[in-house]
């Protein structure tokens, strides 16, 4: 494996690790401030996942939740460090990282509203799968800005055209 594809490989999965592990904390915290197992989300939603009614934690559900949730974020993360070399390449595609945090955003967070759906809003209020979500989005996009440090010369310059217009009344050179 050339050397490019290694970092590539190191860093999408650093980056989807950081969103995954930044997910779990999340919860875990949140679980355990209401009294809960630090594991009763990702059982919750194993048991969506599954068709079975919501028992309790139990080892099935959330092995077959965390293992989708790991698996999908570090799928994420490889996109998003190949999309983070392709800006230091070509500064003017910039754009579609930033709009991969977005619809990830937007995907974690209605993925799993839709699986919390069948439990309740009680069990899995909105605003926690909204926070988590966001902190995932959030950590994921600063580990590939530093990762990167050639992104933040080639975005900034994207927008300097001053080197490129014309004088007024200048003539064209062909």
């Amino acid at each position: 494996m050339n050397p490019a594809h290694q970092r590539l490989l190191k860093h999408g999965v650093l980056a989807g690790s950081i969103g995954y592990a930044v997910v779990v904390a999340f919860f875990a915290i949140a679980n355990v401030a209401q009294g809960r197992s630090p594991l009763f989300t990702a059982a919750v939603l194993g048991n969506t996942l599954l068709g079975a009614p919501s028992t309790g934690v139990a080892a099935a559900p959330v092995a077959v939740y965390n293992g989708l949730h790991l698996t999908a974020f570090l799928l994420l993360g490889l996109v998003g460090a190949w999309l983070a070399g392709l800006v230091v390449r070509r500064p003017q595609l910039w754009y579609l990282l930033f709009l991969l945090g977005v619809v990830v955003f937007f995907h974690l967070f209605g993925v799993v509203a839709s699986l919390a759906a069948p439990a309740g809003a009680d069990v899995v209020p909105l605003w926690e799968i909204l926070a988590a979500s966001f902190l995932a989005v959030s950590a994921m996009a600063a580990w590939l800005w530093r990762a990167y440090p050639g992104i933040r010369a080639r975005v900034g310059a994207v927008g300097d055209f001053e080197d490129q217009l014309e004088e007024p009344g200048a003539k064209r050179r062909s």
